[in-house]
């Protein structure tokens, strides 16, 4: 994320330069955003224990329950603390989140359930759907036959039935790409290639490609959407004339095999770096750019359309305007014509709040509060009331 960064150095106390590695780089407020400022002395104990920032919250305390976040008294922006205290309860367990929110234990309940938000509603809680980058992506073991033909990889795009999928394992809170980029987003531009259910498009594909299809596992990580959409995804392929075995396993455990070389057909799993920032190079480069995705687990790093990929995108950040968008736009382009790795559906993230009625003691957010499309709440300016 940082490469396009040169170097920083002090000018001043006051004072940085920075130098980038690209002429006229059109993103740097963007990227710098992501550069977090911490103390020289703090260790990486430190700052994994308790870190120190300069934001208008500071942490109080930490444990494996909760979060605990008090004002900064050396905060010097313009968004200061507005209240005393800010607690995140971490409750992975939806049932849990849910109640806490109905009850009004929690104020607000990040990652609300579909099947949950007429409850919530009837509470009185408000809700925020929110269009995002999350992505529920399938990646092809690009190195094993016959995924190293891009003919194949197309065909299991096409062979997929994306509204049953939203319909059954998202109950309508997604979208079918068109796009690498959701439509929401800015520089959004409808790819060369757009993948809808096409059984007999991909049939024709892989005659095409003259292989006879077999055995194959589907590597999933246990989110709950991907192993609901797994089901879809086997009987999908197995129509195709595939034998499609579905491995699940945790995140964690899931890298570690593809990253330890263990040997596997597709990765079917979520992913969402918008929480980072959503501008394109940024988004590009956390699946396509020369790192751990490309080098070991999709291994496309050594092919000529990654190569070509890569001039684009460094092309693109020394441009501006309609003729970065341009730029950009082959990019959407040559990555949907080659589907190394690919979105499947681009989810809808959902918040609730006590913002226009308040919960039982009388408390609720400020009317500014508003759900966001990624991971996480947004709380800048925003305070309680009674």
């Amino acid at each position: 994320m940082l490469t396009p960064i040169a170097s920083i150095e002090a000018k001043d106390d006051t004072t940085v330069t920075v130098k980038t590695a690209f002429p006229d780089f059109s993103l740097l407020k963007e990227r710098l955003a992501i550069v977090k400022v911490v103390p020289s002395s703090a260790t990486d104990e430190d700052l994994t224990a308790k870190p120190t920032g300069t934001g208008p919250w500071m942490y109080d305390e930490i444990t494996d329950a909760s979060v605990t976040l008090v004002p900064n008294p050396n905060y010097n922006g313009e968004f200061a603390a507005k209240d005393e205290k800010i607690r995140y309860d971490v409750l992975k367990d939806a049932t849990a989140r849910v109640t806490a929110a109905q009850e009004g234990t929690d104020l607000i309940c990040e990652s609300v359930p579909a099947d949950s938000i007429d409850q919530l509603k009837s509470a009185g809680l408000s809700i925020d759907t929110v269009q995002g980058f999350g992505t529920r992506f399938m990646m092809f073991n690009v190195k094993k036959a016959p995924w190293d033909n891009v003919k194949v990889r197309q065909a299991v795009m096409y062979a997929l039935n994306y509204d049953q999928m939203i319909s059954n394992a998202l109950a309508g809170m997604a979208s079918t790409p068109s796009c690498y980029l959701p439509e929401t987003f800015t520089n959004y531009n409808k790819a060369s290639m757009v993948y809808s259910y096409d059984q007999e498009k991909a049939k024709s594909l892989i005659a095409e490609a003259g292989i006879t299809p077999g055995a194959i596992t589907l590597r999933t990580t246990d989110n709950d959407q991907v192993v609901a959409m797994s089901t879809q995804i086997k009987n999908d392929l197995d129509a195709l004339g595939f034998d499609v075995s579905i491995q699940t396993d945790t995140s964690a455990a899931t890298y570690a095999a593809i990253d330890g070389g263990e040997a596997y057909d597709l990765l079917l799993a979520p992913g969402d770096p918008s929480c980072f920032g959503a501008d394109p190079d940024l988004l590009l480069n956390w699946w396509y750019g020369n790192n751990t995705w490309m080098q070991k687990r999709c291994v496309w790093n050594d092919s000529p359309e990654f190569a070509k990929l890569h001039e684009l995108m460094d092309q693109a950040l020394s441009q501006t305007g309609d003729e970065q968008q341009k730029t950009w736009n082959q990019c959407f382009d040559l990555i949907s014509e080659n589907v190394p790795l690919y979105p499947v559906l681009q989810v809808q993230t959902t918040t609730g709040s006590w913002r226009d009625t308040a919960n039982g003691d009388g408390t609720k957010v400020s009317s500014d509060f508003k759900g966001i499309g990624t991971t996480g709440i947004s709380l800048i300016g925003v305070s309680t009331t009674k």
